[in-house]
């Protein structure tokens, strides 16, 4: 009997676009599938949407919570399946994709996750037909074993090319249900919110090697609601995840030394971040943080200075500062035409 694959699709306010994310999943040409949308306490009419497929969906309705990670793991927890595969409820799948997945599983069995490359799209349009290769140089170039026409295995490093590039997209994602045995779930904590799929994606590349399908087989839709801005909560969780990715064995002295290097990037924009939003004493801390990691930043010591200096005159003083450059860059054309 062929195995049965869980599809788990958490959602909240989104049933237009839900209903297209579950159409094509029942389109694949792999029928041996559970579907189960987990609602995390819309308002409109998720429900109705979902009512709509009968039994060939599952509906798991809860409070809302805003943390993706404690719906997959909801899902996870009610799945059948022998894999699991997850979509995001804004996404589209390909119809052979999970095909694909499980057959590329069954013939490796050493491998625990299996992902794919994606397009991406916005009102219908592709943006990119290739998001791997259009911006994860790092991953492209990385050593892989061909185990056919466009699957891939990797085991040695991928924890060094992860830890510095997520070239992972969530609804490209196959698991072994019995990798969740040895990593765990979703870290579910409100801190790590908007970082906890690389954190377990991490979690799992330490354990077992990676699978990887280089054809697109999901669409990754962009929109208005899924565009996170670089807020505080966004660069905090990205400086929680690794922060603990530096305490694995799995890194190499060389990416271990390019990763601190980055933190100290990323607590730069924190300290930048709270700084613009009045927080004067977190914007010293956290540049302080970001000097010990990357000691010789003229802006971060700018910055240092800056969270000194009264709100009320900052702003003037940057307008000023960017007066002088806009003077000096006019000087230096006009001599270059000259």
């Amino acid at each position: 009997m062929p195995p049965l694959v869980s599809v788990i699709i958490p959602t909240y306010n989104r049933s237009r676009l839900l209903a297209e994310a579950i159409e094509s999943t029942l389109a694949q040409t792999w029928k041996d599938l559970e579907i189960i949308v987990v609602d995390d306490g819309s308002t409109d009419d998720t429900r109705e949407v979902v009512a709509r497929h009968g039994g060939r969906v599952r509906y798991i309705f809860q409070p809302n919570s805003g943390r993706p990670a404690l719906a997959r793991n909801v899902g996870i927890r009610r799945a059948a399946g022998e894999y699991i595969a997850f979509l995001d409820s804004d996404d589209l799948v390909s119809r052979e994709k999970i095909e694909m997945q499980v057959r590329f599983l069954k013939e490796n069995r050493r491998v625990g996750m299996v992902v794919t490359d994606f397009s991406t799209f916005a009102d219908g349009k592709t943006i990119s037909r290739s998001f791997t290769s259009a911006g994860h140089p790092r991953f492209i170039n990385w050593p892989k074993t061909r185990v056919g026409p466009h699957e891939h295995v990797l085991s040695e490093g991928v924890c060094d090319c992860l830890a510095m590039d997520n070239f992972i997209g969530t609804s490209s994602v196959v698991v072994r249900r019995n990798v969740f045995d040895s990593v765990g779930l979703f870290d579910e904590s409100p801190e790590v919110r908007c970082s906890e799929d690389i954190d377990m994606w991490f979690r799992i590349v330490e354990r077992f090697p990676l699978g990887y399908v280089d054809i697109p087989l999901h669409a990754y839709r962009i929109h208005s609601d899924n565009l996170s801005g670089m807020n505080e909560q966004v660069i905090r969780a990205r400086i929680i995840t690794r922060e603990r990715f530096l305490k694995s064995p799995a890194l190499s002295a060389k990416t271990r030394q390019e990763l601190v290097a980055r933190l100290g990037g990323m607590y730069f924009s924190l300290a930048y971040y709270q700084l613009n939003h009045g927080s004067e004493r977190a914007a010293r801390f956290n540049v302080w943080e970001s000097l010990k990691r990357r000691p010789i930043q003229l802006a971060a010591y700018k910055l240092a200075c800056m969270s000194f200096v009264p709100k009320r005159v900052r702003q003037p003083l940057r307008m000023a500062y960017r007066a002088v450059l806009n003077r000096r860059a006019e000087e230096l054309a006009s001599s270059v035409e000259a």
